[in-house]
């Protein structure tokens, strides 16, 4: 966590989230950031329902930084070699062990404090570089347009609701459809016209619900150099 002008930058990570969870005396901050690095606002969800205490404002998702579209987005590791000139080494096995277990490995310590460090160390040398990416410009930007925790919880329980009751009814038409007749557009077509409305009335709900779009920092708008990345 860095202040700087009575702002306060929270970077927080899926690792950071998991070495919080694990470790209660390990507290996420319950005072009210107004910036924080979010991937696509799961994070700090997670954090949210942890601690509904937790009034994340300002939500900046880093991903959106080099990047054009969701499809397309520069990744951490990625973003901390192009900006930060740190090669971040990826251990699979890390990322997918045991992280309920106590205590944690000092390989997981280690892979969850580093990814935090990365955020807030792109963050700080991007703000550096261009002014367009200094906190304050950031700030503005997602300012008075973004939803409040309680209403990003609701729209994404609703949604997860909503995926659940589509794969149900998904499934158990495929269960009964013929050979051969297993793709959606023929599952859709053989169910009974009660069936399809429900399917159009779910889909609408998840259309409804579907996460806001991230900010985008077009590369060569910005002057940010990628060209070196591996793809």
């Amino acid at each position: 966590m860095k202040s700087r002008d009575k702002i306060v930058v929270v970077v927080v990570s899926m690792s950071m989230l998991r070495l919080h969870q694990t470790y209660p005396g390990t507290n996420p901050p319950t005072h009210q950031p107004r910036l924080h690095q979010s991937p696509r606002n799961r994070t700090i969800m997670e954090l949210y329902r942890w601690n509904p205490c937790l009034d994340a404002r300002s939500r900046f998702d880093i991903g959106g930084i080099g990047s054009d579209s969701n499809r397309s987005r520069v990744g951490l590791q990625k973003l901390a070699r192009a900006i930060v000139g740190v090669e971040m080494v990826k251990s699979n096995k890390v990322s997918m062990s045991d992280w309920s277990q106590i205590p944690l490995t000092n390989a997981q310590l280690c892979f969850a404090s580093r990814d935090a460090w990365a955020g807030a160390a792109v963050m700080e040398n991007i703000g550096r570089m261009h002014d367009v990416m200094q906190v304050d410009s950031i700030a503005s930007l997602v300012k008075g347009n973004e939803r409040s925790m309680a209403d990003v919880d609701m729209r994404a329980r609703t949604r997860k609701r909503t995926k659940i009751k589509m794969k149900d009814i998904l499934s158990e038409a495929k269960d009964m459809a013929l050979p051969g007749k297993e793709r959606y557009e023929d599952l859709l077509q053989a169910m009974p016209q009660k069936t399809k409305e429900e399917i159009k009335r779910l889909q609408r709900i998840l259309d409804e619900t579907a996460p806001d779009d991230l900010i985008f920092f077009d590369a060569e708008k910005f002057g940010l150099d990628f060209t070196f990345v591996e793809q």
